[in-house]
């Protein structure tokens, strides 16, 4: 049986839903004075990548690594981390019909049921995630940096999934389809103020991610923010190329 890193590896644009692209470091840094917000919603975003990772690993499984992310960025204690993990399995059970509520993680930090596996990741750092438009934010030509982690399910073997998802009948899914339940912390560094919080966005899979047959993966994620409330990730990842819209709320009333 593949590892979860390896799988992961395999199927790397597949574990994101918005990855930033990377510039070099002399890029100009005059913003876009505020985009305006789309009439009739509240806030978008876009993300944009062209991956260049020199054959490293995007997607970094290791327990220290996930560590980094949930103490060190996301700021939370080891009983923050336990609910956000436990909230994590919920909405795996609830809407794929995934059940990790009573397993344990092994000494990778991989937690396995028939068919799936469990794992917290982070986002390479060398990836260079970044959000490049944030309406009415004045986001530099570089953009703003985007730390991206959580916790992925990697399904092996063809299989019907459940839940919300799949209903009673279920719904085939494909080996390798991945779903995730992680946060967008974006390091937003507006001039003239050094203390700048972070924007935090909650992600969740929509659909389980995979590729088609020509290796183009298109990705649904719903999303959550404290003020602007729910929202919804779609793009399309085709070659080393990511592009991403955000909007607020999904759809325009």
């Amino acid at each position: 049986m593949k590892t979860f890193t390896k799988k992961l590896t395999m199927s790397l644009p597949l574990a994101l839903c918005a990855v930033a692209a990377l510039l070099p470091a002399t890029a100009v840094t005059q913003g876009n004075s505020g985009t305006p917000t789309p009439q009739g919603f509240v806030k978008y975003l876009v993300y944009m990548a062209e991956m260049r990772l020199n054959g490293e690993p995007l997607l970094l499984t290791m327990p220290t690594d996930v560590d980094v992310f949930q103490r060190a960025i996301m700021g939370r204690s080891p009983a923050q981390i336990a609910q956000n993990k436990a909230s994590a399995e919920a909405f795996f059970l609830q809407r794929f019909g995934l059940d990790f509520t009573k397993t344990a993680p092994d000494a990778m930090g991989v937690e396995h049921i028939p068919g799936a596996m469990l794992s917290g990741f982070r986002l390479n750092p060398k990836a260079n995630y970044r959000a490049y438009t944030i309406s009415e934010e004045r986001v530099p030509s570089q953009g703003w940096e985007v730390r991206d982690g959580g916790w992925a399910v990697m399904l092996e073997g063809d299989q019907l999934v459940f839940g919300e998802y799949g209903g009673a009948s279920g719904k085939m899914v494909k080996d390798g389809a991945m779903i995730v339940f992680g946060d967008y912390n974006i390091a937003a560094d507006r001039p003239g103020r050094h203390n700048d919080k972070p924007i935090v966005i909650q992600y969740f899979s929509g659909s389980p991610i995979i590729a088609d047959m020509d290796g183009v993966t298109s990705f649904v994620c719903d999303l959550s923010h404290p003020q602007w409330g729910a929202g919804k990730a779609r793009g399309l990842v085709e070659g080393r190329s990511i592009r991403n819209t955000i909007t607020f709320p999904p759809e325009r009333p």
